[in-house]
This record gives structure tokens, C-alpha cells and sequence, in this order.
């Protein structure tokens, strides 16, 4: 079951939601549907993104190899 919110309110290039707990969440405006309009109900999820995962960790790996030859 993914979670619901509420879209309360867009201010800016933000949208307010309001989770089916009360908490609001604050998110861009542009993660939205094209056509969501305040007081639509959207679901959603988190999901992994595994190639960014992977670059991020391929990136790190770099640097902390840079670190250490520094060292030497």
C-alpha cells in the first residue's frame, strides 16, 4: 500500500501536502502530475534508484582513493 497525501496548497514552485497522519510535506512542484490541482489526492512511493546508487558509490570510491595516494 503506498502512501497518500493531500495536495492543501502550491505556493511558488512548491507543493504542500498533507499526509493521510496530518504532517505536512513540502515537495517541488514539478514532481507533481502536470495537471494535479490542490485538493487532488496523490499516492506515492520511495523507491531505490539503483544507477545512481551505484555512480554515487563508484564516485567515493574515486575519492577516497585520490585521499590515500595523497598520503603517500
Amino acid at each position: 500500500m503506498n502512501p497518500k497525501a493531500t495536495i492543501d496548497r502550491f505556493e511558488g514552485d512548491k507543493a504542500i501536502l498533507i499526509l493521510e497522519d496530518g504532517q505536512k510535506l513540502v515537495v517541488a512542484k514539478e514532481s507533481l502530475a502536470p495537471n494535479a490541482q490542490e485538493g487532488d489526492i496523490v499516492d506515492f512511493n520511495f523507491s531505490l534508484n539503483e544507477e545512481a546508487r551505484s555512480k554515487k558509490r563508484i564516485k567515493i570510491k574515486n575519492i577516497i582513493k585520490q585521499i590515500f595516494k595523497k598520503q603517500k
